[in-house]
């Protein structure tokens, strides 16, 4: 919510500083987070030690992860930065996806 109040606030101005930092944390954390799931998906023993069917999901996460929600935590973030409201929720909502998947292995 303060996010899209400061984001209301100047729409018409340059973006907030501090939206903008946060913003540009989304590259490193894409970077991340596709080693992170490139490693869980291509490397067969990664879930070895977990029960199959937990294996199956972790395998399948890190797929829809490597290839659906880093390129849309990079895109978005491209587009956030030129000021968009849309590309900017999109963001914040790829990030909460990945806390809330990476919260399940803590």
């Amino acid at each position: 919510m303060i996010i899209l109040d400061i984001y209301m606030r100047n729409k018409r101005k340059k973006m907030n500083e501090k939206v903008k930092k946060w913003i540009w944390l989304s590259f490193p954390l894409a970077v991340l987070v596709g080693i992170a799931s490139s490693f869980g998906a291509f490397n067969e023993k990664a879930y070895e030690l977990d029960a199959p069917a937990y294996a199956i999901q972790g395998v399948g996460q890190d797929f829809a992860t490597l290839f659906i929600a880093v390129p849309a935590l990079v895109i978005t973030a491209i587009f956030a930065l030129r000021n968009s409201l849309p590309a900017l929720l999109i963001n914040l909502g790829v990030q909460v996806y990945l806390l809330y998947t990476y919260s399940m292995y803590a």
